[in-house]
């Protein structure tokens, strides 16, 4: 199930540029009430908020959430319906001379796992955090 929201997500919605910031207060609270450790709660904020930001930037200017609980961890899916990327994967982190270019590797860097999908027809990326007790980095986060 882990690549596929259950039929009870904790959150499945549409967004846009104005639910951004409404967003990043919503996953903190779930987060929170999950039992994730708070520098981990701040990592998947901060992972969701980088790919909902690129989803109105560049996929089309409006997207989906998905956030579920499952093995142990909680798992997003950040989709839309735009262009697709160029670049599949996150790169490198891009040189400080570059403006922009980071929000995959950040969310990548902070994420436990996370995989794109990408093509003609938009994006889907899947990625999770694990919380307390379950083996991943969670565990050492204290």
């Amino acid at each position: 199930m882990q690549g596929h929201p259950p039929s009870d997500p904790l959150l499945s919605t549409a967004f846009g540029r104005n639910e951004v910031a409404v967003l990043r207060h919503l996953i903190l609270v779930l987060a929170t009430d999950a039992g994730m450790a708070e520098a981990r709660r701040h990592d998947l904020v901060l992972a969701i908020d980088e790919l909902t930001t690129n989803v109105v930037r560049h996929g089309g200017g409006n997207g989906r959430l998905d956030l579920w609980l499952d093995a142990g961890c909680m798992w997003f899916r950040v989709s839309d319906d735009g262009p697709g990327l160029s670049a599949p994967a996150p790169r490198p982190l891009p040189p400080a001379t570059d403006i922009g270019g980071r929000g995959l590797w950040i969310a990548d860097q902070v994420t436990d796992t996370m995989t794109i999908t990408t093509g003609p027809r938009g994006t889907s990326i899947v990625g999770a955090i694990g919380l307390p007790g379950d083996g991943m980095k969670a565990a050492t986060d204290g």
